[in-house]
């Protein structure tokens, strides 16, 4: 997924059988209020993995326990408060992940239609390294369900000193199964992405071409409402069997919090745990005695399709408990 290297670790097994509900995951089932985290453990290189088969249902149960793996926290922050907030204009969701020696940030742009990712950016404290898309990668596209299908190609440039790197990726993706994935964090209903990446990578140094390099892997997510990635599987480098059994990065979710704050301008509104609404810009602006505010907690006279924070009007009883995440339509 990026450019700095990601160490991951867990062990996994498999059970299937065991029905669950076939679910639909819209913009409005993914999370993004500010505040919240989630926290998954990884696993060294080379751990045995049994993704399973297409279809469903099934249950995927990922055991942690007898694993040395270390946690990260990925936690949802206003993007104006990152210091690349101007290298990803169009972003409306950002995430911060302390990794020890670096912290990385991904941005993301969350419309009705799709979950795009605009780029990441890693702080080293002393320097940064920066990759912006273009165009934005879909990661998912709504609805999506099974059967589900997309390609999404884009490419980037990363430059150090006198080198470049253009970097152009082409993904397949498919949401080929679905069940329940059994977690640490949690059991969930949930859809299983497939996809399949060819990366191809260009080096310049001083202008001239010196080396092309040919990566293709292929990628499991395990995707739910609300909550988001519950587990995901990477197979090693220039294996694209659907049943890959090495992996190279695993990571699954072990703790997610609920009902994160929702950054307003005086910071004190707690948004409730439910799924947000989805609604007509023209029903939203009728509302009158709610106001809309955007993920950086501005107020919002005339919003564009998106996602944002209907609350109640200053003066008005029990704010708090009057806020709805809301995606709106044309």
């Amino acid at each position: 997924m990026s450019a700095v290297r990601l160490v991951l670790a867990v062990g996994c097994c498999l059970l299937a059988g065991v029905a669950s509900a076939q679910i639909t995951i819209t913009a409005g089932d993914v999370p993004q209020t500010i505040g919240d985290s989630s926290k998954y453990k990884y696993l060294a290189h080379d751990d045995t993995v049994d993704n399973g088969s297409p279809g469903g249902p099934h249950t995927w149960t990922f055991d942690t326990s007898s694993y040395v793996g270390y946690v990260l926290t990925m936690t949802y922050v206003s993007k104006e408060s990152t210091p690349f907030a101007a290298r990803f204009p169009d972003a409306n969701i950002a995430t911060r992940e302390p990794r020890g020696t670096y912290t990385l940030y991904v941005f993301n742009k969350l419309d009705t239609g799709s979950l795009l990712e605009c780029g990441f950016a890693a702080d080293f404290g002393g320097g940064s390294m920066v990759r912006v898309n273009v165009p934005p990668a879909i990661n998912v596209d709504f609805p999506a369900t099974y059967n589900s299908s997309w390609q999404t190609d884009f490419n980037t440039t990363d430059t150090a000193a006198d080198t470049i790197h253009v970097v152009a990726t082409s993904r397949r993706c498919t949401i080929d199964a679905w069940g329940t994935v059994v977690t640490p964090a949690g059991s969930y209903d949930c859809l299983r992405q497939n996809w399949v990446g060819i990366v191809i990578t260009t080096t310049y140094v001083s202008g001239v071409p010196v080396g092309v390099d040919t990566s293709v892997t292929r990628r499991y997510y395990w995707l739910t409402k609300d909550v988001g990635m519950a587990a995901m599987t990477h197979s090693m480098e220039g294996d694209t069997s659907a049943n890959f059994t090495a992996a190279d990065d695993i990571m699954v979710m072990v703790h997610s919090s609920s009902g994160g704050v929702a950054e307003t301008p005086n910071a004190e509104v707690r948004a409730p745990n439910r799924g947000p609404s989805i609604m007509s810009a023209s029903r939203a602006q009728s509302l009158s005695s709610k106001v809309l505010f955007d993920a950086m907690g501005r107020r919002v006279a005339n919003p564009k399709p998106g996602v944002y924070f209907l609350r109640p009007e200053t003066g008005v009883a029990n704010r708090a408990s009057g806020v709805t995440k809301v995606v709106l339509t044309e």
